[in-house]
């Protein structure tokens, strides 16, 4: 009979990384929302939202910033579900009907 292993119990829970910039709004710190809609704009295009919203999702220090790269790398791979599903696959069947 297999042995199962112990589940490993950290000893305190993962903390928030604190930057001193974390206390600066995201117009401060150049991430204003003509900024940020510029940026939605180019995750339009393929792959280039993959490669914008994982730069400031992981090499960012401040943490709206992050955030906002985590939302532009959830909207992109959102939008690549659908032009993989639905846009690509409709183009394919209007071209060969």
């Amino acid at each position: 009979m297999a042995r199962f292993r112990d589940v490993y119990q950290p000893s305190r829970p993962p903390e928030r990384i604190h930057s001193p910039l974390d206390e600066l709004p995201l117009d401060k710190v150049g991430m204003g929302l003509p900024v940020q809609i510029f940026l939605f704009i180019l995750a339009l295009f393929p792959f280039v939202g993959i490669v914008i919203g994982s730069y400031y999702a992981t090499n960012e220090t401040h943490y709206g910033i992050r955030s906002v790269g985590r939302m532009i790398l959830a909207f992109s791979f959102v939008l690549h579900f659908l032009y993989l599903c639905v846009a690509c696959p409709l183009a394919f069947y209007l071209t060969f009907r």
